[in-house]
């Protein structure tokens, strides 16, 4: 029976989290390769065997690569969001300094003409 563990970690973590992820996998994924499939003996009912052992093993990698792959698109996700409430924040600082300046220059069009 497989269960799902969560934790948290900052966003800017998250790519150290995944590339850890990856490394574990493709470690064991190597060992397993040199353990269960590379053999000296060729006994056809022990390498069954071990295909099989190494397919349920295939399944694990294949769920772990999905969870990081999950990850990965939510930290996507998230940067492209900051990104945009940050766009959007830089925006409305620049149209309120743009108010401001069209205000001042309005300030001093009106004295000029009071002056004339």
């Amino acid at each position: 029976m497989n269960v799902r563990i969560g934790y948290t970690v900052e966003l800017a973590e998250v790519p150290g989290e995944s590339k850890r992820i990856l490394k574990n996998v493709a470690y064991n994924l190597q060992e397993d390769i040199s353990n269960k499939l590379l053999t000296q003996d060729f006994n056809p009912l022990e390498v069954v065997d071990k295909i099989e052992e190494f397919r349920k093993k295939l399944i694990k990698y294949d769920q772990q690569l999905q969870d990081c792959s999950d990850i990965l698109g939510g930290y996507i996700s998230a940067c492209s969001e900051t990104a945009v409430e940050l766009s959007s924040e830089s925006i409305s600082e620049e149209i309120k300094k743009s108010m401001e300046e069209m205000t001042r220059i309005q300030n001093e069009i009106g004295k000029q003409e009071e002056g004339e």
